[in-house]
């Protein structure tokens, strides 16, 4: 008969084996247009800040192109704060890395009210842009 202790560590090698002990690294597209508008954003800085604003996250930081689209790795976190910063302004978002949806998903979750993707801070107290993030899904070989 297994003691307590012996089924409780078992069932954390389960959870650490089957990878739900920590949220996975992965790849996400941002996008930042005109909210006004709809005209692409390009080179806009995005990146991803700790809580405090300070220090950019691992490698997740990049620069828009001229569709308004960046890039960013995020390293395994439960929340991101993404700050979008073009011609002198920056804005604040925050969203929940394990709710942003894949590439494919339906438009209202990628920028419809069902975004995880949330406003925070800016000069005006209301967004000047659209931004949305989507995961990279890896390809399955």
């Amino acid at each position: 008969m297994k003691t307590p202790l012996a089924v409780l560590a078992a069932s954390l090698c389960t959870l650490v084996l089957a990878g739900c002990s920590t949220p996975r690294s992965g790849s996400y597209l941002v996008t930042v247009h005109d909210r006004q508008g709809g005209t692409a954003i390009e080179g806009a800085v995005v990146e991803v800040r700790d809580p405090s604003g300070s220090a950019v996250v691992g490698s997740a930081r990049s620069m828009t192109d001229g569709r308004g689209e960046a890039v960013i790795i995020l390293p395994p976190r439960e929340r991101a704060d993404l700050f979008v910063t073009f011609d002198g302004e920056t804005e604040r978002y925050w969203f929940p890395v394990s709710r942003i949806p894949g590439y494919d998903a339906p438009r209202e979750e990628i920028d419809g009210e069902r975004s995880p993707v949330r406003f925070i801070a800016g000069p005006d107290g209301v967004p000047a842009w659209r931004v949305t993030v989507v995961r990279v899904l890896d390809r399955i070989r």
